[in-house]
């Protein structure tokens, strides 16, 4: 929230006369001093919120209280000024506003110039100011801050207060009345006069109505509210009431579909005093405390019959290997042994794609250690035990799923697909479709548990790892740094051997120079080898099966049909007498008679 700032010269003053005008010359410390004026441009919002502005602590109050003669109150009320250049009166849901307003201050005439005649000078410090937004928003308040500054009134001039901007965009989640409001100002001044420093800390509140504007945001085929915002009033301690379903014409009536009566409902309380609804009877009970108090209501249609939508199921894609031996391979062929699948923290047992040749049933430990024999050796012998490649069926797959206790038969179907031009009989992958209580819902990513296949991955997984170790680690640079300097100074063939040769027989072949010669003749064809001797050797091992993370098909839970909602804002102007007013939209009643249409008094 941006502040100007005004230069002034300070004027002495005794420390009781200045404190007197210390809460109302504290206000004119929020902004820029400039005489009243028309703005530029009619704003298509603008609306004047009252507010009081007190001590936010205790020995703020206190201060103001021993100077409550001069001020007439230990309290300065003000009006608040919010403008917009463009806040829509409706939008859609999911729709983007720019909730960005500009706040004005101005004190009463009265006191600027006892003010100015005091002569007391104020800095303002810790300026800022708070912003609610209620209703279907993403975003639900805004603050701002503002430089300090130093100000002084001038007499004879009707002063405006620029408190700058405050708002930001907001994004509409749902159907109902987003309102914007005037939450508070908070600020501390500090006031010097005849050499006596005065600290107060001073906020400000709105003491009616804080609302500055709406913004509508319903389905069209949703009830709606005539008007939207109702005004009531009564007096402080009275009672004002309206028939929100009953009068003629009604104040609220059906969309496209019938109303839900008993959906109807306060979403959002006053912030003094007692709302009730009964019977669709809107009725506030006053507070003590004059103001306008303000009530949003709610109430829904029955869904429109093409509402919501049917969910989708998952399908998921499970690849095998491209490099397998045939079926009916066995020995060093390239090929499973046998698998296992996680869904969701439950483990399949293992799925055989070669002949189980019995205990002791291979596992993570004995399948391929680093030291000893392993059982991939029983599985790879060519001439005793041989077990040979027999494929991996989709009904093999599917069984192993459902017997998950998070899966259950008949939850998931399991389809072998052949998606390889030149083997056209070889299946390449199983799809999994989720179906039955598994059916249209988002469903954990099937996971590869477990894998032995001949020759092992574990030893696979090594030789990569010894590869990797060679390769060193690329040099790291500081942004700035200069470049680093060759020893070798760009030589390379015949012209770097002379050079090595050189300073090995002159004793000028340094540390530096050793460890660059290596890196250029052994380090660096080693890493510009590395991927296709990577590549090489896992060529020489059978490719994993690959449980594809991105699923075929995203599941999704249907779309539940919502009700139609709309909602109101019921506002009841609070006064000092001796009448409550019922708003009756179908009888009016006055004293007994029906001379008033609308208004009835009850008290």
């Amino acid at each position: 929230m941006g502040v100007n700032r005004v230069s002034f010269t300070k004027r002495g003053r005794t420390a009781r006369t200045a404190g007197g005008v210390i809460l109302a010359t504290s206000l004119l410390a929020l902004g820029l001093v400039t005489a009243a004026t028309s703005s530029s441009g009619a704003a298509p919002v603008s609306t004047q919120i009252e507010a009081l502005c007190s001590g936010a602590d205790a020995a703020s109050l206190a201060t103001l209280n021993n100077f409550s003669g001069i001020l007439g109150g230990n309290t300065i009320p003000v009006t608040l000024t919010a403008t917009a250049a463009d806040i829509p009166e409706s939008a859609a849901i999911g729709e983007k506003i720019n909730a960005q307003f500009n706040w004005t201050g101005q004190l009463s005439q009265k006191l600027i110039d006892t003010a100015a005649g005091l002569g007391a000078a104020i800095d303002a410090e810790n300026i800022s100011a708070q912003m609610t937004i209620k209703g279907p928003s993403d975003i639900a308040s805004f603050s701002a801050t503002a430089p300090n500054l130093t100000v002084v009134p001038a007499v004879g001039v009707p002063s405006v207060l620029s408190l700058g901007g405050i708002g930001g965009e907001i994004t509409t989640t749902g159907g109902g009345i987003i309102t914007y409001r005037v939450a508070s100002v908070s600020f501390t001044t500090k006031l010097l006069a005849a050499g006596i420093p005065v600290v107060l800390n001073i906020s400000c509140a709105p003491i009616g109505s804080n609302l500055i504007t709406k913004t509508s945001v319903k389905d069209p085929d949703a009830p709606t509210f005539t008007p939207e915002i109702i005004p009531l009033a009564t007096t402080a301690g009275g009672v004002a009431t309206v028939d929100l379903l009953g009068g003629n014409p009604p104040i609220i009536t059906p969309g496209k579909t019938p109303l839900i009566p008993e959906s109807l409902k306060i979403v959002e309380a006053p912030t003094e005093g007692e709302a009730t609804i009964t019977n669709g009877v809107f009725s506030f009970t006053a507070p003590a405390i004059d103001g306008t108090y303000s009530t949003t209501v709610e109430i829904c249609g029955v869904p429109k019959e093409d509402a919501g939508a049917p969910g989708v199921s998952e399908i998921q894609n499970l690849v095998l290997g491209d490099n397998w031996a045939p079926i009916g391979s066995y020995g060093l062929d390239k090929r499973p042994i046998a698998f296992s699948l996680k869904f969701g923290g439950e483990e399949t047992p293992l799925i055989w794609a070669s002949d189980n040749l019995g205990a002791p049933e291979p596992t993570p430990e004995n399948w391929a250690p680093a030291t000893g024999p392993g059982q991939v050796g029983r599985y790879a012998d060519l001439f005793f035990g041989r077990s040979v490649y027999r494929g991996i069926t989709a009904a093999q797959v599917q069984s192993a799923l459902e017997g998950l206790p998070n899966v259950g038969a008949g939850n998931v179907e399991v389809v072998a697909e052949k998606n390889n031009a030149a083997a056209p009989n070889l299946v390449t992958n199983f799809k999994i479709n989720y179906q039955g209580a598994l059916a249209e819902q988002d469903v954990p990513a099937l996971t590869l548990g477990q894998w032995y296949s001949v020759l092992p991955q574990e030893a696979l997984t090594r030789i990569n790892e010894s590869v990797q170790a060679l390769i060193p680690a690329p040099a790291t640079t500081v942004p700035g740094a200069p470049a680093p300097v060759d020893p070798l100074g760009g030589r390379t063939g015949q012209a770097l051997n002379d050079f090595i040769i050189e300073r090995i027989l002159t004793g000028t072949f340094t540390p530096e120079i050793s460890a660059a010669f290596v890196k250029v003749v052994i380090i660096d064809p080693i890493t510009a080898a590395a991927p296709a001797l990577i590549a090489a050797i896992n060529g020489l091992f059978p490719k994993m099966i690959d449980p594809v993370a991105v699923p075929v098909v995203a599941g999704e839970s249907p779309t539940k049909a919502e009700p139609l909602c709309s909602q109101g804002i019921i506002d009841v102007t609070v006064t000092a007498g001796v009448l409550g007013i019922t708003l009756d939209n179908s009888i009016a009643q006055v004293a007994g008679t029906s001379d008033t249409q609308g208004l009835g008094f009850v008290g």
